[in-house]
């Protein structure tokens, strides 16, 4: 059982190892006239058709990295409880291989397809909270959890209308999750609620960690152990809490 922040780190880069899909990801460039924009497109559909193998051989599969999806096969067990911001056969995936998952979804017309998913699937150990958004009106003062960890980025704009969203792990004691997976909205709010969740050495794990929106969550976790895992196009990030 890997337990030490070592042993995930080194499994975690050994599963990307074993996926066969590279660790650089060949992000899109704007200058047509760049190195880099060419091998994006030249590497990109590619990539894609080798992911879609990937998921129809291992069905069901989050849509999350190869490594991430091949090191949760792994590292889970009917002890470990987590929960994830976003839904669907991610859901299946970890209720079949987890004791519990709690699951928040935003999109009502998904949820209630999901719903009807679990029944089909007989899945029994799953908490699924429908949490849609809200309309925000005028400016609201900056709450001191996110204060903690965005003290250095005047610049970045909380998604308020996805408040209660964000929020919807509060009610669980702090320390009570294994992993909490961050794939819906608001992903860097839903992280910083997320960290007092989370056990020590639990995962915090955000899906396309790539994008530029998400790198107040590298500032503020930049003293965790970290992994990040890719297919190529989009990352998956691994964060072990100390």
């Amino acid at each position: 059982m890997k337990n030490s922040s070592k042993e995930i780190i080194e499994s975690l880069k050994y599963f990307q190892k074993k996926s066969g899909f590279s660790e650089t990801n060949y992000l899109r460039s704007k200058d047509w006239g760049s190195f880099e924009y060419w091998r994006y497109r030249v590497f990109r559909p590619i990539i894609k058709v080798r992911y879609k193998y990937f998921r129809k051989k291992n069905n069901p599969t989050p849509w999350l990295s190869p490594a991430a999806t091949l090191f949760f096969d792994d590292w889970l067990n009917k002890d470990k409880v987590g929960a994830e911001f976003g839904s669907g056969i991610s859901t299946v995936f970890f209720a079949k291989r987890s004791k519990e998952i709690v699951s928040i979804e935003h999109f009502e017309p998904w949820y209630n397809k999901v719903v009807d998913l679990f029944k089909k699937e007989g899945l029994t150990n799953v908490e699924y909270r429908f949490i849609k958004e809200v309309k925000v009106e005028g400016i609201k003062p900056l709450p001191e959890k996110l204060k903690k960890y965005l003290n250095k980025d005047d610049s970045f704009e909380v998604k308020w209308e996805y408040e209660n969203y964000f929020q919807s792990l509060e009610d669980f004691e702090n320390n009570h999750f294994d992993f909490i997976l961050v794939d819906g909205r608001a992903r860097p709010e839903c992280v910083f609620y997320g960290i007092d969740k989370l056990k020590s050495r639990g995962l915090m794990v955000l899906d396309n960690s790539e994008r530029a929106r998400y790198s107040v969550v590298f500032d503020a976790l930049s003293e965790w152990d970290n992994y990040t895992t890719s297919n190529g196009l989009t990352n998956t990030t691994f964060w072990v809490k100390p």
